[in-house]
């Protein structure tokens, strides 16, 4: 749960804006608008409409949370973006307005004096799409007429009921047994309804929803608290062609560049045990190769297992069976990297350690490239031209001090080098003090990154020099040891970079760029 949204729901006045609307009457909606529905022709083109006009309330100037401190959202709307951003990252980030998701899907025939909400029959995938999308709660409507015991007995555990389903998801329900505002006796209606909220404890959902709400501020924990918005930003960052190929060469020493590359858009499962949708997969255009890479925060014992359901998953999405019998044809392959950003050891079991075993037969260990956070030093994360390498580095914060310490580096780091995009830079600044409630802070952070000297396009003098000396030395073959993982030639290409920025830079950030000590710099 996002602390600072739960202490705004807990503790901030305000009005929660039904933004929800997907019905029939949409339609009329549009038509208030002055567009009719000669206009669009079909569903999908309606919903686009109504999007529209909701962005135009979402980015007014006059939706604040000054007054309003949530916004109930339709499926589509939380799928759809404003301004670049999914709407409640949006509504969070520029706004700091806390979304909730409709999650009814409207309401079944009037029986025993009430209407019970449809069934929802694909809620955990929707409750799973929600947490992706930083949604903090949900909101069900079912409606009372009449004074029926039998039907509002029924309204207040299906309420309930699914209720307990979404507490257990990590998300915050509103439920809303309304009662009809024309109901002849309304009065009689309300009273049996919450005599059977005071008296019959339909489950313990009611329980499970205050122990959520219960959540005290105070234990909230730097060193513990694994937000589902980290696995969203690692996922941001590599999603980026220019990002990801920078750091698929740093692991797995290859030489490729970004119009090697793509990204693999085909929809495939993992049999359901996975949803492999969560990773990012890249594959190479002249050759049946993908790269799979997986962050994790916390440790997985089955991830051995994890990444062969994924290769599979792939495999079966990627194969050609009408080729499978010709003699040249080659199976993809798939090369796995697990990204491991958790503060405790990386312990998770290896597939020898969890398939069944013959005494005296060892299988080949060919499972995932590791690339575990706590095995690089501070100064090596601040040091690799990644912006990945940086983010891996904030999560490894103890606290607030070295948060805000981390940060300060990083941003140093980047007006010195500049090395890579500085929206990049913000968007990971944004992601890691999210939780932070001191927005000074957050703006004099933002503002050091967008007065980097050369913005996002021009690269600093040391970047250029750097880049430059590569391409020479690559075209006169000197340094062809760096494109083969070869010590001496990555040795000879450092040594021949800092020789040349001698004189045009001090020593001691030639050797945070370069990595050799300020006396084998002065020795060259």
């Amino acid at each position: 749960m996002n602390e600072k949204m739960f202490e705004i729901m807990k503790n901030k006045p305000g009005f929660i804006a039904a933004l929800d609307q997907s019905g029939g009457s949409s339609s009329k909606t549009l038509k208030n608008y002055g567009i009719e529905e000669s206009e669009y022709s079909s569903e999908e083109e309606m919903f686009n409409l109504i999007h529209e006009m909701r962005k135009r309330v979402f980015t007014s100037k006059a939706f604040t949370n000054d007054h309003i401190i949530g916004a109930i959202l339709f499926e589509k709307t939380m799928l759809s973006k404003v301004n670049g951003q999914f709407t409640a990252d949006y509504l969070w980030n520029e706004k700091q307005i806390v979304s909730f998701l409709k999650v009814d899907k409207g309401l079944a025939e009037q029986a025993n004096g009430v209407k019970l909400m449809k069934e929802i029959p694909e809620l955990d995938e929707e409750l799973k799409e929600a947490n992706e999308k930083n949604i903090f709660g949900t909101k069900m409507r079912s409606v009372i007429y009449e004074p029926n015991e039998e039907g509002i007995k029924a309204i207040v555990k299906q309420q309930f009921e699914l209720a307990e389903r979404i507490c257990n998801a990590g998300l915050v329900p509103i439920i809303e047994p309304e009662v009809d505002i024309n109901a002849p006796e309304k009065e009689k209606c309300e009273e049996i309804l919450k005599a059977d909220f005071e008296n019959d404890n339909p489950s313990k959902s009611q329980e499970n929803a205050t122990n959520i709400l219960k959540e005290d501020s105070e234990t909230y924990n730097l060193n513990t608290h694994l937000n589902k918005k980290h696995d969203k930003l690692f996922k941001e960052i590599l999603s980026d062609k220019k990002e990801a190929v920078k750091f698929i060469n740093h692991y797995l020493n290859l030489c490729l560049v970004e119009s090697d590359i793509e990204k693999y858009e085909k929809e495939f499962r993992t049999n359901g045990f996975y949803n492999i949708e969560a990773d990012i997969v890249y594959k190479l255009k002249e050759k049946n190769v993908f790269i799979l890479i997986e962050h994790q925060s916390s440790v997985d014992l089955k991830m051995a297992y994890r990444v062969l359901c994924y290769k599979d998953a792939i495999i079966e999405s990627a194969i050609d069976k009408k080729r499978l019998k010709e003699r040249n044809y080659k199976i993809p392959k798939v090369i796995a990297i697990v990204l491991y950003t958790g503060k405790r050891k990386w312990n998770s079991l290896s597939i020898n350690d969890i398939e069944e075993r013959i005494d005296g037969y060892e299988n080949p260990n060919n499972e995932y490239h590791l690339i575990d956070s706590n095995e690089f030093s501070r100064n090596k994360l601040l040091s690799d031209n990644l912006i990945t390498s940086k983010a891996m580095l904030i999560e490894k914060s103890k606290n607030k001090d070295e948060l805000y310490k981390n940060i300060e580096d990083v941003i140093h780091n980047q007006i010195r080098n500049n090395t890579f995009d500085n929206t990049q830079l913000e968007k990971l600044v944004r992601y890691e003090l999210a939780e932070t409630e001191d927005n000074n802070i957050i703006s004099k952070f933002l503002e050091k990154i967008r007065n980097i000297e050369g913005g996002n396009e021009i690269m600093t003098n040391a970047s250029r020099i750097i880049n430059n000396e590569i391409r020479k030395q690559r075209r006169e073959g000197k340094i062809e040891g760096i494109a083969e993982g070869k010590a001496e030639g990555k040795a000879e290409g450092i040594a021949l970079i800092a020789k040349k920025l001698k004189g045009q830079m001090h020593i001691k950030d030639i050797s945070q760029i370069t990595g050799l000590s300020e006396e084998e710099i002065k020795a060259l």
